[in-house]
C-alpha cells in the first residue's frame, strides 16, 4: 500500500501529538521521587514537544507551496487575492 506524501506528515503530526500528550498526562499524574526519571519523562516530553513543532511547521510549509501555486497561475489574479484576503 503506497501512502500518499500528505498522509505520512500527518499521520507522523498525529503521532507526534498523542505522544505529547500521553508524556504530559503521565508526568502530571505520576509523580517520581528520583531525579533520574523525572529527567527521563521531561526529556521525552521535550522530545515530542519539538517533533510536534517541525511536522507543524512541515505541514504549514507544504499548505504554503499549495497556496503559491495557486496564486502564481495568473487567470482571475484579483478574485483570488480578494477571496484569500477576506477569508482572514
Amino acid at each position: 500500500m503506497e501512502l500518499d506524501k500528505y498522509v505520512v506528515v500527518w499521520l507522523s503530526c498525529c503521532i507526534a501529538i498523542i505522544l505529547l500528550n500521553v508524556f504530559f498526562i503521565v508526568s502530571t499524574r505520576w509523580q517520581l521521587c528520583n531525579t533520574t526519571g523525572c529527567t527521563a519523562l521531561m526529556l521525552l516530553f521535550h522530545l515530542f514537544l519539538l517533533a510536534t513543532f517541525v511536522w507543524i511547521n512541515i505541514e504549514i510549509f507544504g499548505n504554503y507551496q499549495l497556496i503559491a501555486d495557486f496564486i502564481s497561475y495568473e487567470q482571475f489574479f484579483v478574485l483570488k487575492r480578494v477571496l484569500i484576503g477576506c477569508g482572514n
